[in-house]
């Protein structure tokens, strides 16, 4: 399961780039299918959404206390709201395995991912987050950098881009992300986490909202790769689909030469 804790925004496009992903055919460039789970209130207009933007996402997304949002923050509800309700839910009607879930975060929704995953909330342990709102004062900022050797753990693969650069013109946030960022990078090595896989990258031509497809694609082939014993199962589970194909081509191109022949004898 992929989780998309802003779906209002982000939702259809990573249901886009996840299913054209995962294909049926053994490669480095594809990924093991994934169901994407998008979660967020159903906007009817671009008011709507636009409203979305300035208070849903603090409300739902910000952990409390957090600089990046006020008072109305309430991401540790939300939290518990997707672990004991929607979770339960999805897995019923997927049937999905009982491995923990993939979560996207991108922005505040990244913010979001990184309190699951400072909190290690049991719901999820492998994460894909694409600039993560963290500023200087941030208690999840806090709590990653000061968090013991064992206590981290899962599979994390985290970008950063050039508009966050501490190079850069005009860094995002006065460099707040930037230096969370390297910070992040500094602790997350395997000497330093032993039980955490992780990796850090730097979309130096992209910027905060064209890294979403980018991360995301990076993001799926490094979780969940298509190559190897794991590829080549999955195309024995689809064989009956192979030769279901395979049977309707011919039978296309049998009706179409049928086609022609009646042409040319009406001719």
């Amino acid at each position: 399961l992929l989780y998309v804790v802003d779906g209002p925004l982000h939702g259809g496009l990573v249901a886009c780039i996840a299913r054209n992903l995962s294909l049926w055919v053994p490669s480095p460039l594809n990924t093991r299918p994934v169901t994407v789970v998008s979660v967020g209130p159903r906007m009817r207009t671009a008011d709507e959404l636009l409203d979305y933007q300035r208070q849903g996402q603090q409300r739902d997304l910000v952990p409390r206390g957090d600089p990046a949002g006020d008072e109305s923050c309430a991401a540790e509800r939300f939290l518990d709201f997707l672990h004991r309700q929607v979770d339960p839910a999805v897995r019923e009607r997927t049937r999905a395995t009982k491995e923990k879930a993939l979560l996207f975060g991108h922005g505040l929704s990244g913010l979001f991912a990184c309190h699951a995953f400072a909190t290690q909330h049991p719901l999820f342990d492998r994460y894909i987050i694409a600039s993560p709102t963290l500023l200087d004062d941030s208690p999840t900022r806090k709590a990653l950098t000061q968090a013991s050797a064992g206590q981290l753990r899962g599979h994390l693969y985290l970008t950063m881009s050039a508009d966050d650069r501490l190079d850069g013109p005009n860094p995002r946030h006065d460099g707040a992300i930037g230096r969370s960022f390297h910070q992040l990078a500094a602790l997350t090595g395997r000497s330093h986490r032993p039980r955490l896989r992780a990796r850090l990258e730097v979309l130096g031509s992209e910027s905060f909202q064209s890294q979403l497809p980018a991360a995301l694609t990076q993001g799926l082939r490094w979780h969940l790769p298509c190559t190897g014993r794991e590829g080549w199962r999955m195309v024995l589970r689809h064989l009956p689909g192979y030769w279901r194909m395979g049977l309707g081509f011919l039978s296309m191109v049998r009706d179409a030469k049928r086609e022609q022949r009646i042409r040319k004898a009406a001719a």
